[in-house]
C-alpha cells in the first residue's frame, strides 16, 4: 500500500472518530508501519503494533522480543499487541514467549488475542495472563468461540477465580449477549459454538476470520463440498511458500493458490497475481525462502505483466484526486480499496430493518395463535404471568 494512502486512511479514520490505531505487517517488517504510526501519533491518537504468532523456524522468542523492542524504541507506541490468528500457539510456548516480550517493552502494556479454532483459546488467554499479559481481547457470548475469540463472560469469571482483579460488569455483558442472540436468531445468523479439536488446523494454520470468508466464497462458487480438500492444499501451499504468518493478506493469497491447484488438477499451473508478487518480494523480504521449484513455477506461469523486480512505490492520492475531482477523501479511499464497480454498488440500503428484543416472544405468541391444535402455554416474567388456553 502506498504511504500516502496509509496516511490518508489514518487521517480519515481519526476524523471519523477513531482514537486508537493498531498496525501490523504480516512479514514483521516494522519499517512498513512507519507512515501510519507516525501520522496517527501526529494527530494525537494512541498507537500499538500487532505481532502475529507463527510456529516456524525463523520466528523465535528472540525475534518477537526484538520486534517488540524496535516498535517501542523507534515509534514510541503505547502498547504491543500479540496475536494468534489460527489459535495454534502451544501453551508451553506462551510460558517463554510472553515473558520475553514483556521484558522487552518496559512499562508498555502487552496485549493478547487469539481465536478458538482449536479449542485452546480460553486456556491460552489464562496462561498468557498468568505470565504477564496486561490486556486480552474477547468476544461477548453468544458471538464467541469457534473462529472468534473466547467469551468475555467466561474469561472474567476464570480470571477472578485465579485471583486477578477484572473491572467488568458481567450482568451488562449478559444483557448485551441476550440482545445479540435475539438479533442472530431473528436474522438467521449462526451463534458461536466451542470448536472440536481438529489436528488439521495445526497444518493449514488458517485464520479464524478468514475461514468464515473462505466458506462463504466456496459456497458462492458452488464448490463448498471441496472445503476439506482446499484446506489440505492450503497446508501444503503455505509450507512451499515459506510458511508466512497466516494473517491478512496471506490467508487469502495462500487460499487463492490452493483453490487454483484443486480446481485445475495441476499444481501451480494457474497462479494468481498476488502469489507471484509475494514470491518476487513485492510485499517485503521473506523471513523464510520459497521452495525453489515452486518459485520457478510461480514466476514462469504467473502473469508476464508483473515485473521481476518490484518497482518503487509511487504516491497514489494525487492521481485519485485528479481522476475523481468531485469525490471527498472518504470516497477516494473506498474506490481505491474496493474498485469502482464495487463502490458503485455501495448505494443507500433503503429503510433500516426494525429490530426489537421482544420479537422472539411476539413471534412465539403469534405462532401459538395460528396453531389449529389445542394449545396450553404459560409465560412468566418476574411476578407476572400469562396463560394461554386454546382449543
Amino acid at each position: 500500500v502506498a504511504d500516502d494512502i496509509t496516511e490518508l486512511f489514518v487521517e480519515r479514520n481519526f476524523a471519523n472518530g477513531a482514537r486508537r490505531f493498531t498496525l501490523f505487517d504480516a512479514l514483521l517488517n516494522n519499517e512498513n508501519l512507519a507512515p501510519g504510526i507516525n501520522r496517527a501519533k501526529a494527530l494525537g491518537a494512541k498507537t500499538s503494533v500487532m505481532l502475529v504468532f507463527n510456529d516456524a523456524p525463523a520466528y523465535t522468542d528472540e525475534i518477537y522480543a526484538e520486534k517488540a523492542r524496535e516498535a517501542v524504541e523507534d515509534f514510541g507506541v503505547d502498547a504491543i499487541a500479540f496475536g494468534d490468528s489460527a489459535g495454534v500457539l502451544p501453551i508451553d510456548r506462551i510460558r517463554t514467549l510472553v515473558p520475553a516480550m514483556k521484558s522487552a517493552i518496559g512499562d508498555r502494556e502487552l496485549e493478547f488475542t487469539t481465536h478458538c479454532m482449536t479449542g485452546l483459546g480460553p486456556v491460552q488467554y489464562l496462561e498468557a495472563a498468568v505470565h504477564g499479559v496486561d490486556v486480552i481481547y474477547c468476544s461477548i457470548d453468544p458471538m464467541a468461540n469457534g473462529p472468534a475469540p473466547a467469551a468475555m463472560q467466561d474469561m472474567v469469571r476464570d480470571l477472578r477465580y485465579l485471583g486477578f482483579e477484572v473491572d467488568v460488569d458481567i450482568d451488562k455483558l449478559d444483557k448485551a449477549g441476550d440482545i445479540l442472540r435475539a438479533m442472530a436468531e431473528q436474522e438467521g445468523q449462526p451463534l458461536g459454538e466451542p470448536a472440536e479439536y481438529d489436528p488439521a488446523l495445526f497444518v493449514n494454520r488458517y485464520a479464524g476470520g478468514a475461514l468464515a470468508n473462505l466458506r462463504m466464497q466456496l459456497q458462492a462458487a458452488g464448490i463448498a463440498d471441496r472445503l476439506p480438500e482446499v484446506l489440505d492444499e492450503i497446508g501444503r501451499v503455505r509450507v512451499e511458500l515459506g510458511s508466512p504468518i497466516m494473517a491478512t493478506p496471506y490467508p487469502a493469497i495462500i487460499a487463492g493458490q490452493a483453490v487454483m491447484n484443486v480446481l485445475h488438477g495441476e499444481r501451480y499451473r494457474v497462479v494468481p497475481d498476488e502469489v507471484k508478487k509475494y514470491v518476487l518480494g513485492y510485499f517485503g523480504a521473506l523471513p523464510i525462502p520459497v521452495d525453489p521449484d515452486v518459485a520457478d513455477k510461480v514466476i514462469g506461469n504467473g502473469s508476464q505483466k508483473i515485473a521481476l523486480t518490484p518497482p518503487p512505490m509511487e504516491p497514489v492520492v494525487p492521481a485519485l484526486r485528479a481522476r475523481y475531482p468531485y469525490a471527498d477523501d472518504d470516497e477516494l479511499l473506498l474506490r481505491q480499496m474496493y474498485g469502482d464497480e464495487k463502490f458503485e454498488g455501495l448505494g443507500p440500503t433503503g429503510t433500516a430493518t426494525e429490530f426489537s428484543v421482544t420479537h422472539p416472544i411476539v413471534d412465539l405468541v403469534s405462532a401459538l395463535g395460528r396453531n389449529r391444535s389445542p394449545v396450553r402455554a404459560s409465560f412468566w416474567l418476574g411476578d407476572s404471568s400469562v396463560r394461554v388456553n386454546g382449543g
